[in-house]
């Protein structure tokens, strides 16, 4: 079985307005659009993992999938990355989100009421988990 660490909380800098965000360079703008989510699947360790005592409420969440194999589930600890060429012509890797994969902030309401820890099956990963689109 593979737990999944997720971001139980909003990012402090989801509150800013939009001529806030206005005002950030262009570096500054790429953290922002970069930055952790609500959902956000942050790690994956195997069943029976011994969590910290701040990887829960009311900053994370686990969900447990019986019959995933960690190998199967390390794709959730995806980033999602763009290749560009820089001032001097070498290829560059930038951030553009720190996670691929997320619990929709509906099914996060509903694991943070049930006490942080949720058990999904195999088959219901594609219910619970998605792919972010940019």
């Amino acid at each position: 079985m593979a737990e999944l660490l997720v971001k139980a909380k909003t990012h402090w800098k989801d509150a800013w307005k939009q001529a806030d965000i206005n005002k950030l360079s262009a570096a500054e703008k790429e953290q922002y659009d970069a930055r952790t989510q609500l959902g956000d699947i942050v790690v994956v360790r195997p069943d029976g993992w011994v969590w910290g005592s701040a990887e829960c409420l009311p900053d994370f969440v686990i969900v447990k999938i019986p019959g995933m194999t960690v190998e199967e589930a390390k794709q959730y600890e995806n980033s999602i990355n763009e290749l560009y060429t820089d001032a001097q012509g070498h290829e560059q890797i930038r951030l553009l989100r720190f996670r691929e994969w997320r619990v929709p902030s509906n099914w996060m309401s509903t694991i943070i009421s049930q006490g942080g820890i949720f058990t999904i099956s195999k088959v219901q990963v594609t219910t619970y988990i998605e792919r972010k689109i940019l």
